[in-house]
């Protein structure tokens, strides 16, 4: 994101969480949706037994500030749970932190870090923020207004490139 704000990047992919972003008056520009769905889901060992957002009470979820927050603090608002009843830390991205008791849950991709810990024989209970009414765009494809305003063709050109792969 910040690569993109201050030109060290031209283009850059990030989550829902770049609503945030906009909201908050910086001067971004989603170009296109990689995934219709979001991936991010909370990921648990089956014995901690967390399958719905009210599981998420008074447990210690791994999650980055700039991945996945906005479908988590989404979904507590919908029903009800109020976010100072989950001690969010920030994630470490080692999914072995949930095997070690460092924390409870953490978000990841349903595509990466579920079948990482599935690969380790790690059971797994998943959380999706889709399943109970919050279903974002998945990993959005972004530039900064001066990029979209001072490169138009190279824009277009980078994001048909894109999707055609």
């Amino acid at each position: 994101m910040y690569e993109v704000l201050n030109g060290d990047a031209d283009y850059a992919v990030t989550g829902a969480d770049l609503l945030l972003n906009f909201t908050q008056g910086q001067p971004v520009k989603v170009l296109g949706a990689i995934f219709q769905h979001s991936p991010y889901v909370v990921i648990s060992l089956i014995q901690k037994n967390i399958v719905s957002p009210k599981d998420f009470m008074g447990k210690t979820i791994m999650c980055a500030q700039n991945q996945g927050i906005v479908e988590l603090k989404a979904v507590e608002l919908k029903y009800g749970i109020p976010l100072d009843s989950i001690n969010f830390k920030e994630h470490t991205w080692n999914n072995i932190d949930i095997t070690n008791g460092n924390a409870d849950a953490m978000t990841g991709y349903s595509s990466v870090e579920v079948l990482l810990l599935k690969e380790r024989g790690v059971d797994v209970n998943i959380v999706s923020p889709a399943s109970f009414g919050i279903d974002f765009y998945g990993d959005v494809i972004f530039c900064s207004e001066k990029t979209l305003q001072q490169q138009r063709d190279v824009t277009d050109c980078f994001l048909r490139a894109s999707f055609a792969g």
